[in-house]
């Protein structure tokens, strides 16, 4: 398992390369024609990895498959996505800041998850700094774009011209400092410091060469949600040894095409209302609707 998921690292970083030139050679505009289309294969591949939250709560929660685990699971996620949407509903951008934040740490968390922090608190600094720079380097580099992804989704506009510049040099900054404190501190050995230091510089520069949703999609579907499934994968196999591949997909399969239904149905019924030019707003909803109670869990299996 160790040495495929070198190999898969090494692809990842590959296909990420490829994204770059592409990012330099094809023209802006031609991409951006395709907008929706990546949208479609960022919850195709990205969606499948929170599929699986299901048997994390079976596991983790209930620890047997019963009616009653079916019901709490349903029940979990409902109140959860509907505590979450009334928030977004009376004060958006309460709700839009609270998932940036769940986001980021979420992302961070599944990078440096195999750290053993002595504290809580700095694996929560850890986590946020990461996660808010995988999220704040492509908005901010792309503020045009994402001003009015923000504009569907709260109905506010905002201007980050001004700030881009300083913001992004503060958080590029910072990130390599705290890449450089970890193995300082030994948390890190120096291959992983190495490591880690070129994976940054490399999404830095995939978000800076490649439009929004193309940088962040590349990132989504293969940093974080193909880490985030052979995590999952790792954890589960050390439940069961019989489990494989060609489980975890049965299982996640139908959770994916219910979440699809779900998309479709908050275009048909929100579409119209977000579209400000790009209209991706009701698809950046449905992915903060579904990424609250996903985060919860997945925080539960990486503490376990």
């Amino acid at each position: 398992m160790l040495i495929s998921v070198h190999h898969i690292q090494n692809s990842v970083r590959i296909v990420t390369m490829l994204a770059i030139l592409g990012g330099v050679i094809i023209p802006t505009d031609w991409v951006s024609s395709y907008v929706l289309w990546f949208a479609l294969l960022l919850i195709l591949f990205g969606v499948p990895h929170g599929a699986s939250d299901y048997i994390i709560f079976k596991r983790m929660l209930q620890k047997t498959k019963s009616p009653q685990t079916h019901l709490h699971f349903g029940a979990y996620y409902a109140a959860a996505i509907l505590l979450y949407s009334l928030i977004w509903w009376l004060v958006p951008v309460v709700a839009f800041l609270l998932f940036i934040f769940i986001s980021a740490y979420h992302f961070g968390q599944s990078n440096w998850h195999s750290i053993d922090f002595k504290r809580s608190w700095h694996a929560w600094i850890v986590y946020s700094v990461w996660g808010l720079a995988v999220i704040g380097i492509p908005v901010l580099l792309h503020h045009q774009e994402a001003s009015i992804i923000i504009l569907e989704i709260t109905g506010v506009a905002v201007d980050l011209s001004a700030c881009c510049a300083p913001l992004i040099f503060t958080l590029i900054g910072i990130n390599l400092l705290q890449i450089v404190t970890l193995f300082d501190q030994n948390l890190i050995p120096q291959d992983r410091f190495y490591r880690e230091l070129s994976n940054f510089l490399l999404l830095v520069a995939l978000f800076a060469t490649t439009p929004l949703l193309v940088g962040f999609g590349i990132y989504f579907m293969f940093w974080h949600s193909l880490s985030s499934t052979l995590d999952q994968l790792q954890v589960f196999q050390r439940w069961d040894q019989q489990y494989d591949l060609r489980r975890y997909l049965q299982q996640v399969v139908p959770m994916t095409a219910l979440a699809f239904v779900g998309l479709g149905g908050i275009y048909y019924f929100l579409g119209d209302q977000m579209n400000h030019g790009i209209n991706l707003g009701a698809f950046f909803l449905f992915i903060a609707i579904i990424t609250v109670p996903h985060s919860i869990l997945m925080d539960r299996l990486y503490s376990h």
